[in-house]
């Protein structure tokens, strides 16, 4: 039920459900928590929400691929403020990261059209 409310978007159900517990250990069957489940389908404020009660902004699906990675994919306006978001809450990057597609961080910023961001990636990169 806790990562079905975060999908739905659905606030007063998170806070319900949510325990520390909950936000750190549950997943679905491809390891996707409930920060993951909030940002793909654009509930940033329920990403925030977690974030600030424990979610870890670096946390990966069965395939190896961050967080941070998968938003790249999102459409622009919610993939910008979701990146900002799990940078501002210690998102880190790992520069030899390849998907199982290939793809790098450079690569999915730049598909998501996000240029504004690449400049927060190389910094996140160089630091």
């Amino acid at each position: 039920r806790f990562l079905e409310a975060c999908e739905r978007g659905d606030m007063d159900e998170v806070q319900r459900l949510k325990n520390r517990l909950a936000i750190k250990l549950y997943r679905d069957r491809l390891k996707r928590n409930g920060l993951w489940h909030a940002l793909a389908h654009g509930h940033v404020d329920i990403a925030e929400y977690l974030l600030r009660n424990g979610a870890d902004a670096n946390s990966k699906v069965i395939d190896g691929r961050t967080i941070l990675y998968s938003v790249c994919h999102l459409e622009q306006d919610i993939a910008g403020k979701a990146i900002q978001l799990l940078i501002d809450h210690g998102a880190r990057i790992d520069p030899d990261y390849r998907s199982p597609d290939g793809g790098s961080y450079l690569i999915g910023f730049a598909k998501a059209g996000l240029a504004q961001n690449v400049a927060k990636l190389l910094d996140l990169i160089a630091g």
